[in-house]
């Protein structure tokens, strides 16, 4: 056999004929018919079997292939089914189901755990704040915790000389004498080279480098450069008592305040607390250091010294301390500095 005729027999193979081709109308309204039956049923012929195969005898080149697409559309269609889909499509339960409806249970109990614990702990750090501010801001009152609106009091601050001084020595003399004052479980940190000394009070003055007004004439000397300066506050002795005067202190180290220069002054000090949580006895202790910044300013410069005071808190991992749970009674021992 030659070339010529090779090719012809090949090129015979692949076309098909004429006959082949050519499709009836009886056959044509069979193969209407057979799409809108598929088309109503959605499968439901399939029930048995997933991955059943179409296999009617092709009459027709048409009708071969008509089939096969309705048979990878169906296929196509159910494999990306949700469970739900494919129970209603087959009426067969998904082992899968039971798995989503798990998993949605799982989740959303642990969302309503950390819901839980995020609020005990958001809770507990308002609730301290609240503590801080009537341990040691004079005159702080509970009509200023509350945001009513129109609010029914100004801003909490101070307008004299004598009143700032005396707000910071009820500061220093509350911190001082915390552990005995205080209904919280609020220790102070003491230095390492002796227990009994505690750290003093830390006050940053922020003021200008130099600032003078002179009224009389209606001048004045200014400049805007800032410094910041760190002053360690700690109580003088009078008689064998301790006195808790600050201006009385910084007039002992050579300073003072200079208030038309002096933008704003920060105290700043530290605690140690327990956070003991009795929900359940998987809640254990936390070892937990307040950073408190109580804040004086006075940047308008217009004769109002604005009070605040924020906390920050610090939980350690290294807690000292151990729980013992005695059947529905716990007995929780923590080693305190």
């Amino acid at each position: 056999m030659n070339a010529s005729s090779l090719s012809a027999v090949c090129r015979g193979r692949r076309t098909p004929s004429p006959d082949i081709l050519r499709i009836s109308n009886e056959e044509d309204g069979e193969i209407k018919e057979m799409i809108r039956r598929k088309s109503q049923a959605n499968g439901a012929s399939n029930q048995n079997n997933d991955h059943e195969d179409i296999t009617i005898r092709p009459t027709a080149f048409g009708t071969f292939y008509l089939e096969k697409e309705q048979s990878l559309r169906f296929r196509l269609r159910y494999f990306f089914m949700n469970p739900c889909q494919k129970y209603r499509a087959k009426g067969i339960v998904q082992w899968k189901l039971f798995f989503q409806v798990l998993k949605i249970i799982l989740v959303t109990i642990q969302l309503v755990l950390l819901g839980v614990n995020v609020s005990a702990h958001v809770e507990f750090i308002e609730r301290t704040n609240t503590a801080f501010q009537h341990l040691f801001l004079k005159n702080w009152t509970a009509s200023l915790e509350t945001m009513p609106y129109p609010p029914t009091a100004g801003y909490f601050s101070v307008y004299t000389k004598p009143e700032l001084y005396a707000s910071i020595n009820y500061v220093l003399e509350r911190y001082n004498n915390t552990e005995e004052l205080a209904i919280g479980v609020f220790q102070l940190f003491r230095q390492d080279d002796n227990r009994r000394k505690i750290y003093p009070v830390d006050m940053y003055v922020t003021r200008y480098e130099m600032g003078k007004i002179f009224p009389n004439n209606q001048s004045y000397e200014f400049n805007n450069r800032r410094i910041t300066e760190k002053i360690e506050l700690d109580w003088i002795e009078e008689g064998g008592k301790r006195v808790f005067d600050v201006e009385k202190f910084l007039s002992m180290q050579n300073k003072s305040l200079h208030f038309d220069r002096v933008i704003l002054i920060k105290l700043k000090f530290a605690l140690w607390t327990v956070h003991l949580k009795t929900k359940s006895k998987f809640d254990t202790p936390d070892c937990i250091r307040f950073d408190v910044q109580i804040s004086y300013d006075n940047a308008g410069h217009n004769g109002q010294v604005q009070i605040d005071l924020e906390s920050e808190l610090q939980i350690f991992d290294d807690c000292k301390g151990k729980t013992i749970f005695s059947g529905t009674k716990n007995t929780t021992i923590v080693l305190l500095p």
